[in-house]
């Protein structure tokens, strides 16, 4: 066989090259091929070995376990059956030949949903437990809400897919209807569960809103290939939760930008977008010590005490004499809405939304305003 690196990737963890790629002699096959691809960038020995123990290489995106897991996500955000991971064969298979046999090609929402009764792939919904609430600011994956919540507040008419339409309506349109809808006393009293089915900066509303000194009994839904509820419990995490911090300057501006970066590294495009800006004067890098990707947060008790963290650090950054903090968060909604509980701590607060299909011009664009 003559690729000698390709069977490592495909057994390592996330498509981390493996240890072995580092650890074997220069003579072995893995080290000529570690001599041969440094030698290719011109990157000295401790260079590449930072860069190549960052990187992360997919190589069998579309292999079976993997598209079955892609569908199964899709399946539970619309509210089908998920395909069983420990069968072969599976109901949507058979459908779909009989539909290519029948000719069957055409649906309109009602009777594509009468067909999925029919031939019980909807889910069954859970029973009981505490009312479900929901913040809708997107369409795609969101269809099912009203099927899901109690009560919930849809703000997608102001978008074009992710993109709002004018950017006065975070603040005129957006923002009100979502604070009007989190002012029911009994949030403050009662248990409920969060659907934040939304852009990040709602998430961390909903938080700002019902921040810790409200009483608020509220827990965030986060998504991932499984809804799970992200309640924290009485114990203190045993993940990490420091924050490795750098400040740099930009410009003459009184501002402070804090990049947060969780689930990817935003660094540049924060930093592209400051040295835009004539107020920013600062851009502090934030992120997890334990390191940045869609596993950096653990569960529950980890975003919390991610959370906490974070918030003192921005209190420890934030502009003095009345000055903005620019908050630019790429991490799960879970964790916006978490820190958003921190208002007492956080000041005046900038929000921020990236434009993640390049649509309109790749870049951050500015949300909500806190406090009102």
């Amino acid at each position: 066989m003559s690729d000698k690196l390709g069977p490592s990737l495909r057994q390592s963890e996330e498509g981390a090259l493996p240890d072995r790629f580092f650890s074997d002699g220069p003579r072995s096959e893995l080290g000529k091929i570690r001599r041969k691809w440094r030698d290719h960038l011109g990157l000295s020995d401790d260079e590449f070995a930072d860069f190549a123990r960052r990187l992360r290489l997919r190589v069998d995106y579309l292999s079976r376990p993997a598209l079955k897991e892609l569908l199964n996500e899709r399946f539970i955000n619309v509210g089908l059956r998920e395909i069983p991971v420990d069968k072969a064969q599976n109901v949507y298979d058979s459908l779909t030949q009989q539909f290519i046999m029948n000719g069957t090609n055409s649906f309109d929402p009602q009777t594509f949903r009468s067909m999925c009764e029919r031939e019980g792939l909807l889910a069954s919904a859970p029973s009981g437990g505490p009312p479900v609430l929901g913040i809708r600011s997107f369409m795609r994956f969101a269809e099912r809400m009203e099927d899901e919540c109690n009560a919930f507040v849809c703000v997608a008419a102001n978008f074009d897919g992710r993109h709002v339409r004018s950017p006065d309506a975070w603040q005129s349109v957006i923002l009100p209807a979502v604070t009007s809808f989190l002012k029911d006393s009994s949030l403050r009293t009662d248990e409920y569960h969060l659907l934040l089915e939304c852009h990040s900066s709602l998430a961390f509303v909903a938080g700002y809103e019902l921040d810790r000194k409200s009483g608020a009994q509220v827990f965030p839904v986060q998504k991932g290939v499984r809804k799970a509820l992200w309640k924290p419990g009485a114990t203190t995490s045993t993940a990490n939760s420091t924050w490795r911090t750098i400040r740099n300057a930009t410009g003459g501006g009184s501002d402070v930008a804090i990049a947060v970066s969780v689930s990817r590294d935003a660094l540049a495009d924060v930093t592209a977008y400051a040295s835009g800006s004539s107020t920013i004067g600062a851009v502090v890098d934030a992120r997890p010590v334990s390191g940045v990707g869609q596993r950096a947060v653990a569960d529950a008790d980890h975003a919390v005490a991610l959370a906490d963290s974070l918030a003192e650090l921005i209190r420890t950054h934030r502009p003095t004499g009345g000055g903005t903090t620019h908050l630019f968060i790429a991490a799960p909604n879970a964790l916006a809405f978490f820190l958003g509980q921190h208002r007492g701590a956080l000041g005046k607060v900038q929000l921020y939304e990236f434009d993640f299909e390049g649509e309109r011009g790749g870049s951050y664009s500015p949300s909500i305003r806190l406090p009102v």
